[in-house]
Order: structure tokens, then C-alpha cells, then sequence
């Protein structure tokens, strides 16, 4: 139920900035006819249906000014600056980890391998290991880059790699 109540929070804090812009009377029918508490949510509803057309005009001026605020073209850069900036904090593993020594075998071995694979292979879970995936992938594209195209991640060895050698060389 907490989960719930957060995205509750989430929305009410979304949609009030989102109409902070509108007039005083256009942000007191949203805070009067869109937040309810689970006991009248019922009559919440009623009111909302009995009068559809009349909220679709205020539910598209809302969205529109929501939009302009929460745009996803508006935070890209942002979340991409903050993902690259955790992501470079993260130690690339070493190579002599017993689940690096693994999937390097995997790869010399198929030359072409899929996280689902590796995964796979090592009997992992998805978020269930103790050792940041980063950290492996990070080691892994120095010999094996993986196709962005790709929907999923696949690593293809480097032609004439030799992987005795590569995992004592410098990562990039």
C-alpha cells in the first residue's frame, strides 16, 4: 500500500506543478475534484463523470502545462548526465574474478554472446548478485563491444583478439 501512496504523492506533486500557472480557479477544481481520499473516491468519480466534457478541457489545459514542465526532451540530458556520472563510479572487475574468468571462456569459446546468456550460464537473476553487472560489462566491451542496435545486449569478440592476452591488458 505504501508503494500506492507514493505514486499518489507523485501524481498530486506532478499535477500541482503542473497547474501552478493556471488561474486561482482553475487549481482549486483540480485540488477539489481530482485528489480524494480512498473514502469518497466513489462520489469523486460520480462528479468527475457527470460532467466528462467539461474536465477534458481542464485535463488538457493541465497536460499541456505538465508537459512543458516534465517533457521527457526537457530532462533527457539530464538523466544521461546523471547516469554516466554513477555509471563512472563503478569499478570495472578484475580479471581474475571467477565470474569474469567464466564469461571470458563463454565468449572464446562462442565468439558471440548475449547477457541473457552470460546470465544464463552463470545462473543469475536479474538485480539478484552480489557484483554490480556494470562492473562486468565494463571489462567485457574492451574485448567484446556490444551492438547498440541490438535490443538486447550482445557482445562479439574483437576479430584476432586472443583473450589470455586481453585480460591482462589496460581497459579503455
Amino acid at each position: 500500500m505504501r508503494a500506492f501512496d507514493e505514486c499518489g504523492e507523485l501524481f498530486s506533486r506532478n499535477v500541482r506543478a503542473g497547474s501552478r500557472s493556471t488561474s486561482e480557479k482553475l487549481q482549486a477544481h483540480v485540488h477539489d475534484r481530482w485528489f480524494y481520499y480512498r473514502g469518497n473516491v466513489i462520489g469523486r468519480l460520480h462528479d468527475l463523470l457527470d460532467d466528462i466534457e467539461s474536465e477534458r478541457t481542464v485535463v488538457r489545459t493541465v497536460s499541456r502545462k505538465m508537459r512543458r514542465i516534465y517533457d521527457w526532451n526537457r530532462w533527457v540530458d539530464t538523466w544521461l548526465d546523471l547516469f554516466h556520472s554513477a555509471e563512472s563510479t563503478i569499478p570495472i572487475m578484475a580479471d581474475r574474478n571467477p565470474s569474469m574468468i567464466k564469461i571470458f571462456d563463454l565468449l572464446q569459446t562462442n565468439r558471440v554472446v548475449s547477457k541473457e546468456t552470460i546470465l544464463r550460464e552463470l545462473s543469475w537473476a536479474p538485480k539478484q548478485r552480489a557484483l554490480s553487472w556494470t562492473s562486468f560489462r565494463k571489462r567485457l566491451r574492451v574485448v567484446a563491444p556490444d551492438d547498440s542496435d541490438c535490443p538486447e545486449a550482445v557482445f562479439r569478440l574483437r576479430p584476432g583478439t586472443d583473450l589470455f592476452r586481453a585480460a591482462v591488458a589496460k581497459p579503455e
